[in-house]
């Protein structure tokens, strides 16, 4: 029986083949010849517009920092120049020269295989601890040809990346001016609703080139409150989106909006599209981003209870509608924090971090203070005081540090400031390298403060000029 199984087996293929009916090939060339067609196709292409391209560039794996125009020439030569809408390696709009290359890696690749101080900006290691840099790419496999417009995905990060070719008339630098004056109208707006038909749909934050929609998401009796991101890059008329967005529940796609100054509001101009973006504060919105902005007057109560310290404290843009950094040059001049601003809520919030490595090689961070307890949290990243607003009573403007709720003991806290060994929660008793410290704790101003006030709460800021 086994013998005779085996048999039949080998036979069987030998039947079926018989069985098989002729197939015709759909193509008439290998596929090893049109992928070489497609690469002579391309770098024909890309060479023969003679006022290059208009390339809609987003570095970062999820495209969290928006897109950005690069204007691109090719020539036959193999070489290539490129320019940024956006200060690079170079100032905005002056071009960088290198090679290029279209080689076939199992499809058609675009390489710009020699250094461009504009195109490699974006994927070049900041240090040794971010190889990744802004995670852009430099290689790019074609997707499509269509006319003057070429599609391709990035060959790292999976980025797409869409080129048109220029007219004639096309002039970068005037691009360039367009996109900044679009820039400076935008950035008085941190929050928009959107309205589809003339009805709000829901708000957007705007952080680094990106929509952040809230909307409520309806299944049944149930209610999902969803955040959406969506990144864009700015053009010379308003914005385009990374991609073709579907409003959800609408029926409706957006994807170029032009902004229209008279009634300061983006206006989608895609096709039977009627979806506008107006400038939108929720009802329980506190400060714009810009009115932290500037000088206050800053009070500090040190450890023993009894000494207020004053300063001039300066909230000075770091990121807009996303950060600031903040110093106190006459009390800490050592200390630069960083503010984070939710655009949503129009408040601040500051972390513990790092502040500066010091020549020791060791950490100066800012640590989370119980004044009540004498306790510190000096974990990076993990504890903080968030920033409340006293609503303008008395015509006065007071912004009050308290505990952000992420530390669930009950006291008043602050910030005390300290040198530790490198991500350790251990003081750096030894450390003698950053001015206006003893023991590793850092005191202020030489001479100023006793060797125990490097501790502070009950922190605010106050000014009269808003």
């Amino acid at each position: 029986m086994k013998h005779r199984i085996y048999i039949a087996l080998i036979a069987l293929p030998l039947l079926f083949a018989r069985c098989v009916p002729m197939v015709e090939d759909i193509f008439d060339k290998s596929a090893a010849e049109r992928v070489a067609e497609r690469q002579k196709e391309l770098k024909t292409r890309l060479a023969a517009a003679t006022n290059g391209w208009l390339a809609d560039y987003y570095p970062d794996k999820n495209a969290a920092l928006g897109g950005y125009a690069l204007h691109i020439h090719f020539n036959a030569d193999g070489t290539t120049s490129v320019a940024c809408e956006t200060e690079t390696n170079l100032p905005a709009g002056k071009a960088d020269t290198s090679y290029y290359d279209v080689i076939i890696d199992q499809s058609v690749v675009l390489t710009f295989d020699s250094y461009n101080k504009v195109m490699h900006y974006f994927s070049e290691p900041t240090g040794s601890s971010d190889v990744d840099g802004l995670a852009g790419d430099y290689e790019f496999v074609l997707v499509d040809i269509d006319g003057d417009r070429l599609e391709f995905t990035g060959k790292k990060w999976g980025q797409r990346l869409v080129m048109r070719a220029c007219a004639a008339s096309f002039d970068f630098n005037a691009y360039v001016a367009a996109v900044e004056e679009k820039i400076y109208q935008l950035s008085f707006f941190s929050m928009f609703a959107f309205n589809v038909n003339g009805q709000m749909w829901a708000p957007a934050a705007i952080i680094d080139r990106t929509f952040s929609f809230t909307y409520d998401e309806i299944d049944g009796t149930d209610t999902t409150s969803v955040t959406a991101k969506v990144p864009y890059m700015i053009t010379d008329k308003g914005v385009r989106l990374h991609e073709p967005f579907e409003i959800p529940g609408k029926g409706t796609t957006i994807e170029n909006l032009e902004w229209d100054n008279d009634a300061e509001k983006l206006v989608c101009v895609d096709p039977g599209v009627n979806v506008d973006a107006v400038q939108y504060f929720p009802p329980d919105y506190e400060l714009k981003y810009d009115e932290f902005i500037g000088q206050w007057n800053a009070r500090l109560i040190g450890y023993s209870g009894t000494t207020v310290y004053t300063d001039v404290a300066e909230f000075a843009l770091k990121r807009k509608n996303a950060s600031y950094t903040l110093t106190f040059p006459n009390l800490l001049p050592e200390v630069a924090l960083e503010v984070v601003f939710n655009a949503i809520k129009g408040t601040i919030n500051i972390s513990n971090q790092i502040i500066l490595v010091t020549e020791g090689g060791n950490h100066f961070r800012n640590a989370l203070y119980n004044y009540t307890a004498n306790t510190s949290s000096p974990s990076v990243g993990s504890y903080g005081l968030k920033g409340t607003w006293n609503h303008d009573a008395n015509d006065t403007r007071v912004i009050a540090l308290e505990n952000d709720g992420r530390a669930s003991a009950a006291g008043i806290y602050g910030f005390l400031f300290r040198i530790y060994q490198p991500n350790t929660t251990t003081a750096a008793t030894t450390d003698t390298t950053l001015p206006n410290t003893t023991s590793g704790n850092y005191v202020g101003k030489t001479g100023d403060y006793g060797t125990t006030n490097y501790r502070f709460y009950n922190i605010t800021f106050t000014r009269d000029d808003f």
